[in-house]
């Protein structure tokens, strides 16, 4: 556990490794003993003292190293009960190490040898760098079980120098590391002493050299050189700056111009040293605001600070070490953003502005460009110290310049940087801008320049107007995934993907950011129909937002959810496991309720159902009524099939096919039951003809002779109409009339009926009139074979109606469809209702008409059979 005391004597625990870009804190597990860190502030300089404990040996400062803000400090502890026969003394086989953050919180680690993986000799201290050093590269370098991360690659480095203080380690603006050596295979005349090497705080690189002249006329001379080279390898800069002889002179580059130079000198406790400290501009020293001489530890080793601090470590006690920080003399001075490249911004420092700005802007002292090498970062302040990244840009997510440009105004460049609307959605709301090494380069030297790293620099507020809150409620939404996150999506089982909804929740709500509660899911998916044919398939999910009080209006919650996924590569939804599967394409898309997207369309139909009840129900037309009825049902069947059911493959298929079977079913009911309609009726005028030419040949009146021949085509009618039908009402009438002739008459009748019969293929050549009438009622069959009821009304004859065996044929295709078509369709309806996140107005307007038609169906079949 690492406890850190701050000036107000408030206790705070800590055990995080940083933050990362998605602003996650990254766990990590301390070293088993206890560190007390107590500050004090007071003014400048101010004093940091460390307390652990379950500890035995006495801590030692060894080294000290920085990275931005961070502190790195090396522990060492000599282990007086390992020697060996060279009589080396050894150390405590750990690489201890403590990490200072800019908020003053510690973390401690001791990572052993095992873990480590390197010999033991690294661990004594007789040797000129032991033991061993390490140097940070990233702010990163430690994993969370306390390992050691990115080991790159080991260097074996080509003729170094026999003297270690010529060789040095720097991090880069790329997260790399560079290795720089002083060649001294040709130095005739001169002597190098030290070598320090740092990255510049306007562009490049810097190594200053201690020079001593071995000439006999130079030999009590010393120089400082001072070397300025770009990341390329081209120097554009030496100085020679003469200097006093120091025998322990150190050399430091300062952020703001000039170096910190410091000499140790010795003094009669082994583990003290007095260190004198001064500050060289090109204008002379300059002391620091520390006594010269002051105490130090046996090693003196000592940081610099981007915000031109000086850290160095005194005498340590036997369970305590102490730091003294003290602001350094600043050569130059800048516009209070640590940088010296930065002229101006907007917002500016401090400033309150509207939430709905939508820019910010950088002016640049010297002319840039946009480079790869880093971020600008946009947070949000938290009251419980977890700031949220609210936007991040660079040219590596700035498609087609939509979110960064920049222009040159005279000797300067000024960059703006697109604001989306979602990043400043919390009415006095406090922010702060980061930029990360690297984000622009010097563009006379096509060097990337450092950055503002401390979250206390570029900040703002905006101003406190409020939301209305009228008609505040609950709003349903829904999201696309892309391709890639789909097929993953399909893939899991039910707890991945129950897993899955849960990740994906966390991440939205903290972009938004609003409680995690607040957003459900039905669970519910479905493949988006929309795209074309031959995309790839992307599915969509269900998110809702509830109300909340005292949180952002679930309307405006979701407005910034619809920005944030729209620019999801420049929000934190493009680092989560879950939301970087989002459509950016696709946004957050609210559902409206169906009564609220489909009421004109629902009054249309209203409308038209009452015209045409008006028109043909009550003018005793019904049949035309239930033909439209049938027309509206198969089309809404159809454009379900091809369109609405394509959702879900699996009721794609089944509704497909529960339209064309019981479309092929009725086709077949319709075709015979058409011909034998027609068939009747054309043997009907052809008996009636034949009955008129027997009645003249037998010389009959004309009067008789009509009504005799009505009554014989009546008769043969009705001999064609019991043919083959069950016993129901007509037939049984039909057929006591029948029976009621005299033997004779039945056989001139039947014998009539057979003579007259019309085959179907003189039928076909009756002529196109006919062909045409059997083509569309058999189509209308087809859809639904009540329509055949029709052809009463296109009877040859108005006054017969449809003959019994036709009737039959009908209400037996009625029974068929019902079962094969409209309680399957209602079925596969009802499924899809349950199972659609949203359905448009077919779908209700289809299943409407299928109850209908089952209803209507199941009344006509009790009719029809309880009359027999």
């Amino acid at each position: 556990m690492v406890e850190a005391k701050g000036p107000n004597g408030a206790m705070t625990t800590q055990n995080d490794c940083g933050i990362s870009y998605a602003g996650l804190s990254r766990d990590c597990e301390p070293t088993n003993s206890t560190t007390t860190v107590t500050i004090i502030p007071d003014s400048l300089p101010y004093f940091i003292t460390f307390e652990e404990v379950n500890q035995t040996n006495k801590s030692l400062i060894y080294a000290m190293k920085s990275y931005n803000f961070m502190t790195f400090i090396q522990i060492i502890r000599v282990n007086n009960s390992v020697t060996d026969l060279n009589g080396k003394i050894y150390v405590d086989r750990y690489l201890s190490i403590r990490t200072i953050y800019p908020n003053r919180t510690i973390n401690a680690f001791d990572i052993s040898i095992d873990k480590l993986e390197i010999q033991p000799f690294n661990f004594c201290i007789n040797q000129l760098r032991n033991p061993i050093q390490f140097y940070p590269a990233t702010s990163n370098f430690l994993s969370n079980d306390g390992t050691v991360q990115n080991i790159t690659e080991e260097v074996e480095i080509p003729s170094p120098p026999p003297n270690p203080n010529l060789i040095q380690y720097i991090a880069t603006m790329d997260n790399g590391y560079a290795i720089i050596y002083a060649n001294i295979s040709d130095t005739t005349g001169l002597s190098f002493t030290a070598l320090y090497c740092d990255n510049t705080f306007v562009v490049g690189q810097t190594c200053t050299l201690a020079v001593n002249p071995t000439t006999p006329n130079t030999l009590n001379k010393f120089y400082i050189t001072k070397i300025d080279f770009l990341t390329s390898g081209l120097i554009n800069n030496i100085q020679m700056i003469p200097f006093l002889d120091f025998s322990q002179c150190k050399f430091k580059l300062l952020p703001y111009g000039g170096y910190f130079i410091s000499n140790m000198t010795s003094t009669t406790d082994p583990f003290k040293n007095n260190i004198d400290g001064f500050i060289l501009n090109d204008n002379g020293f300059y002391r620091w605001n520390l006594t010269n001489p002051s105490v130090t530890n046996f090693k003196g080793d000592f940081i610099i600070l981007p915000n031109n601090t000086l850290m160095f470590p005194q005498s340590e006690g036997l369970q305590s070490w102490n730091l003294t920080a003290i602001e350094l003399y600043k050569v130059q001075e800048d516009h209070g953003y640590d940088n010296l490249n930065i002229d101006t911004t907007f917002p500016e420092i401090n400033e309150t502005i509207d939430a709905s700005a939508t820019n910010l802007i950088i002016k640049y002292y010297n002319k840039v460009d946009l480079s790869n090498d880093g971020y600008l970062l946009i947070y949000q302040r938290n009251d419980d110290g977890k700031d949220i990244l609210r936007q991040l840009n660079s040219v590596r997510n700035n498609y087609n310049n939509k979110y960064i440009s920049y222009k040159d105004e005279g000797n300067e460049t000024i960059v703006n940087v697109t604001i989306i609307s979602s990043t400043f959605n919390k009415p006095g709301g406090s922010y702060y801008v980061l930029i990360e090494d690297g984000f622009v380069k010097r563009r006379a030297f096509d060097t990337p320049i450092f950055g503002i790293q401390r979250k206390s620099i570029w900040t703002f507020i905006t101003n406190t107007a409020q939301e209305n809150s009228d008609g505040n409620k609950d709003v349903e939404g829904k999201v696309r995934l892309t391709p890639e996150g789909t097929a993953y999506f399909l893939v899991l089982d039910i707890i991945k993907r129950e897993e899955f909804y849960k990740n994906l929740i966390d991440q939205l709500a903290n972009a938004i950011p609003i409680s995690p509660k607040r957003i459900t899911t039905s669970g519910k998916y479905e493949t988006d129909a929309t795209l074309p044919k031959d995309s790839l398939k992307q599915i969509i999910l269900t998110i809702d937002i509830k109300t909340y009080e005292g949180e952002r209006l679930a309307v405006s919650a979701a407005r910034d959810l619809d920005s944030l996924i729209r620019n999801k590569y420049i929000t934190i939804l493009a680092w989560g496991n879950a939301s970087n599967f989002l459509d950016s394409d696709y946004g957050y898309q609210l559902i409206p309720k169906w009564i609220d997207a489909n009421w004109v369309k629902l009054l249309v139909t209203a409308v038209f159902e009452i015209l045409l009840y008006l028109f043909f129900a009550v003018k005793k037309y019904s049949v035309i009524f239930e033909c439209v009825y049938a027309i509206a049902d198969f089309i809404t069947g159809i454009i379900f099939a091809i369109v609405d059911s394509q959702k879900y493959y699996e009721i794609y298929i089944i509704s497909v096919f529960f339209v064309i079977l019981p479309f092929i079913v009725n086709l077949g009911f319709a075709f015979k039951t058409t011909i034998g309609v027609l068939v009747r009726e054309l043997t009907l005028k052809k008996s009636d003809e034949d009955i008129k030419e027997e009645d003249i040949k037998g010389g009959n009146s004309g009067e008789s002779n009509t009504g005799e021949s009505t009554r014989s085509s009546s008769i043969i009618a009705m001999i064609e109409g019991i043919k083959g039908t069950p016993d129901t009402k007509d037939t049984k009438e039909l057929k006591k009339t029948y029976d009621s002739l005299s033997p004779s008459q039945k056989s001139k009748y039947n014998k009539l009926s057979n003579e007259s019969k019309i085959s179907f293929l003189k039928l076909i050549r009756k002529g196109k009139r006919l062909n045409d009438i059997l083509v569309i009622f058999t189509l209308l069959g087809g859809i639904n074979i009540e329509n055949l009821n029709l052809l009463e009304l296109y009877s040859f004859n108005t006054n017969t109606k449809l003959s019994p065996s036709s009737r039959s044929n009908i209400m037996w295709g009625t029974i068929t469809n019902t079962l094969i078509e409209k309680i399957p369709q209602i079925i596969i309806l009802s499924f899809y209702m349950s199972k659609a996140i949203s359905f448009g107005y077919t779908p209700v307007l289809k299943i409407s008409l299928s109850i209908y038609f089952v209803i209507s169906n199941i009344i006509k079949m009790y009719r029809y059979f309880s009359e027999g």
